[in-house]
């Protein structure tokens, strides 16, 4: 107590040079029994009332003031408080332990100085729209004092008004405050956030926030001053600065962003910004869960594939189907008679599980499969397979018949039809049984010859006749059929 009397001191020497004359300071009321309602009627600066015990008195010209025995302090009238030099000259100061609530009139324009310092029992304070400035040390030493709403006419906070507040943890200054004095906010031990609604107020020196960590938000947006004010290291290390807003003053984005994504295992969510500050609304849930699609891997000619239902996200597979790989080709023939036309067979693919792969997974193209010789069959896959397999088929020359045959002694001269057209020669096949068994087999190496002896065979035997063409492509042999069988017995 002596240490807070000592700075009531000091703090009321500092300012006395703005101090009111202690001619509108009104007596307080007798101390020796704060509640004693014996005390005369009209003793000089206050009363006892005798009915409900309520104590009230005059300050200054204008204002009255009364505090009941619950402790709710009420001033009232026009105009300034006065301002005072000790804290011992307001005439409730007999009563600042009972003060619990300070209720302030409309009308009344300041809180004088050192008004209601070390007033322990204050848990709330009531302050007019009218009210324009709070003078020093006037709420000094408040430790029970929770929280003080300002109204939007204030425009400056005097010397140390709020000085070891312990109890208050937040306020909001309006843009209306241009000037904050010294020492303010210092030794405000639970305060944690201050919300300045406009532009930077000037502020009395480096230590209105000392003894304090906080956070000083500021409004985002075209407001001066603030940029300055942090550039300086107002503040130092115990102040972090914010820009952001207040209440309502949010300028909201009109589409959602996404703040956390959904995955396939949890939930995600997506909420609407503050265009000036990190504030959210409307927070809505982002459903998480696996997205499936179907992915091909597709079967080659020597591999298997496989469909599955692969998540998009994280890759799970849900199931899976295998692709059987291409196994086998049938042609419709496997060989044809050359005919001045080309030949296309149709085909058939079955896979390495003996089904077959429909049509419209794989086209068909032909090669060399007009002429004589070996045709090839191409079947380029596709969809869901890849890769290419070949089969082929044969063109085998067109054949000729046996126009006549003529015996002769131990021999017989053959005749036939010439067939110049993709032949190369002949093959005519003789043997004495009709199963063509031990035949033996004469090769006519030109197309162009008609007729050919065979000779040197055994007199008047019977012997079984019949005749083929052949074509040589490089240096294979195609055969056509052979023709009817004819008999001729030798002489």
């Amino acid at each position: 107590m002596r240490m807070k009397k000592w700075l009531s001191f000091l703090l009321s020497a500092a300012i006395a040079a703005t101090l009111a004359p202690p001619d509108v300071i009104m007596a307080a009321a007798p101390k020796a029994d704060v509640w004693d309602t014996t005390a005369a009627e009209g003793s000089e600066g206050g009363y006892a009332d005798t009915i409900d015990g309520t104590i009230s008195g005059t300050f200054g010209q204008e204002l009255t003031w009364n505090i009941d025995r619950e402790g709710n302090f009420k001033i009232e009238g026009t105009g300034k408080m006065p301002d005072i030099k000790l804290s011992e000259d307001v005439p409730w100061n007999d009563y600042r332990s009972e003060i619990k609530s300070v209720v302030v009139g409309e009308g009344i324009t300041n809180i004088g100085d050192l008004s209601f310092y070390d007033c322990e029992q204050l848990t709330e304070v009531s302050l007019p729209d009218s009210l324009t400035e709070i003078g020093p040390v006037a709420f000094a030493y408040c430790s029970k004092l929770d929280g003080l709403t300002l109204g939007n006419n204030i425009t400056k906070i005097g010397d140390l008004a709020l000085f070891t507040c312990t109890g208050i943890s937040e306020m909001v200054i309006p843009s209306s405050v241009l000037n904050i004095g010294n020492d303010v906010f210092r030794d405000c031990k639970s305060l944690k956030n201050i919300y300045f609604l406009g532009n930077a107020p000037a502020f009395g020196n480096n230590q209105v926030f000392d003894g304090d960590t906080l956070t000083l938000h500021y409004p985002a947006g075209a407001v001066t001053g603030w940029d300055e004010l942090k550039a300086t290291g107002f503040g130092a290390d115990n102040i972090t600065w914010r820009a952001g807003c207040y209440g309502n003053n949010h300028v909201w984005e009109t589409d959602y962003r996404v703040d956390t994504e959904a995955s396939c295992t949890s939930e995600g969510s997506k909420s609407i910004h503050c265009t000036l500050c990190d504030e959210t609304k409307d927070r809505q849930v982002i459903r998480g869960g696996h997205t499936y699609e179907t992915v091909v891997t597709k079967a080659t000619v020597s591999q298997n594939g496989k469909l599955a239902q692969r998540c998009l996200k994280c890759g799970t597979e849900a199931s899976s189907q295998t692709i059987y790989a291409p196994k086998t080709v049938t042609l419709e023939k496997a060989s044809y008679q050359y005919a001045k036309k080309a030949f296309t067979p149709a085909v058939a693919v079955t896979d390495n599980s003996g089904q077959v792969i429909p049509p419209n997974c794989y086209t068909v193209s032909y090669s060399n499969n007009t002429a004589v010789g070996t045709a090839s069959v191409n079947i380029t896959f596709q969809g869901n397979y890849s890769g290419t397999l070949t089969s082929t088929f044969v063109i085998n020359p067109k054949g000729t018949s046996i126009s006549k045959l003529k015996a002769k002694t131990k021999g017989f001269v053959v005749k036939w039809k010439k067939q110049s057209v993709q032949t190369s020669g002949y093959q005519i096949q003789y043997a004495q049984n009709n199963k063509m068994k031990s035949a033996k087999i004469v090769k006519i190496g030109n197309s162009k010859t008609k007729t050919k002896t065979i000779s040197k065979l055994k007199a008047r035997k019977k012997y079984f006749v019949r005749i083929r063409t052949f074509k040589t492509v490089k240096g294979v042999k195609y055969y056509s059929s052979w023709s009817a069988v004819k008999k001729i017995t030798t002489k």
